[in-house]
């Protein structure tokens, strides 16, 4: 389990290494498709298997996976599993989720309705926080009812795929020196400071690190969380395959590992992500080499362009969820929130009131203090993990 500091909380993100995170493998395959498939098969063989579904490029790929290799390999076929958010035009992703069922032909599909159930201090995060307490990320409860549906057998989820295909650490460096690419004019002083010594990167960083902007930081704990979180970031290696294995020690890649099996031990469910995956990402890491990957739809059509439309897998829209998780349970803690449950040496209580009253959705970054007040409320008081 990684323990989340108070600063971590009072920011909302995690960040450092884990030095105890074992290597990733160094595999001879040729293709990552190889050991993706390797990860879905297992889930497959603890029936009944749920991919979670949002229609989104990484889950619809983890879907066509799953219902392949069952197909190929005599499984169960996997079952789509979705949340639905009536109302929510934001959310809404009903035609895309309905053309990758029908291009696939899957016959086993569970929509799961929603409204205020899986707000940020809603009944599925109150039933999580009372058993686990405070966990990263803020919305580990969106996984912790899909987990419960699939008890005793396992569930497969895309979580890892925007970090893996995001992009580069540092992508005007890598571009120049491993793309052999020239630099727009505009991009020269990006570029400029991607090649400057580590210490200069993290002090520009630290400057401009989102931390100092969030009200409700007290001045000091601002500067220490972007300085603290700049300098992890500054370590990042220039050359793609170097920098996924430093993300691989990442705190934020181990918390998010750690939180999934916390998940999965709860329900006696096989929480399967396929893109968090050692020997995915060692396939990943030895294939694209110090270049990187292409373009996030054209690396999934080169995987899966045998499984899924071209127009899916090159989409650039994408569901929010802002106004799921902030909505009336929220509203309601942070009308009646006496300021119990925070560090008052890191956060300003008045703030951060103020940030949930009028920000909503854009107090994001204060999701964590808000579940952790919601402990403190209920006389339930944890120590954060």
């Amino acid at each position: 389990m990684i323990s989340l500091s108070a600063l971590e909380i009072s920011v909302g993100g995690v960040w450092g290494r884990v030095r105890t995170a074992s290597e990733l493998p160094r595999p001879a395959a040729d293709s990552p498709r190889g050991p993706l498939e390797a990860a879905v098969s297992r889930a497959l063989r603890h029936p009944p298997c749920l991919v979670t579904f949002s229609g989104g490029r990484d889950s619809s790929t983890m879907l066509a996976l799953a219902a392949h290799v069952a197909f190929r390999d005599g499984y169960r076929p996997p079952v789509a599993v979705t949340h639905r958010f009536p109302g929510v035009d934001e959310a809404d992703e009903a035609e895309w989720q309905e053309a990758v069922i029908a291009h696939l032909g899957l016959a086993d599909w569970v929509k799961l309705s929603w409204t205020d159930e899986l707000d940020w201090v809603g009944p599925a995060a109150q039933r999580l926080l009372t058993r686990d307490g405070v966990l990263f990320p803020a919305n580990a409860h969106f996984i912790d009812v899909l987990a419960e549906r699939a008890a005793g057998g396992a569930l497969v989820t895309g979580i890892g795929g925007d970090e893996l295909f995001g992009g580069a650490w540092r992508p005007r460096a890598l571009a120049l020196l491993y793309r052999r690419r020239r630099p727009a004019v505009r991009s020269l002083p990006a570029l400029a400071l991607e090649l400057m010594p580590r210490a200069v990167r993290a002090r520009v960083a630290a400057r401009r690190h989102p931390a100092r902007a969030l009200p409700w930081l007290r001045e000091r704990a601002a500067r220490q969380a972007a300085w603290e979180a700049a300098g992890a970031g500054a370590d990042a290696p220039v050359a793609w395959d170097r920098a996924l294995r430093w993300s691989w020690g990442s705190r934020y890649t181990q918390a998010l590992r750690a939180t999934l099996r916390t998940l999965g031990r709860a329900h006696g469910t096989d929480v399967v992500s396929p893109f968090l995956d050692p020997a995915v990402l060692g396939a990943f890491a030895r294939v694209a080499g110090p270049g990187g990957l292409p373009e996030h739809g054209s690396a999934l059509t080169a995987l899966f362009g045998d499984l899924l439309p071209a127009a899916l897998l090159h989409r650039r829209s994408k569901a929010t969820f802002d106004t799921v998780f902030w909505n009336r349970h929220s509203r309601e803690l942070a009308q009646r929130w006496a300021g119990g449950g925070v560090d008052s040496e890191l956060v300003d209580a008045d703030a951060l009131r103020c940030a949930w009253r009028t920000g909503g959705p854009s107090a994001n970054g204060a999701t964590l203090l808000m579940q952790q007040a919601w402990l403190a409320e209920v006389n339930e008081p944890r120590a954060p993990r």
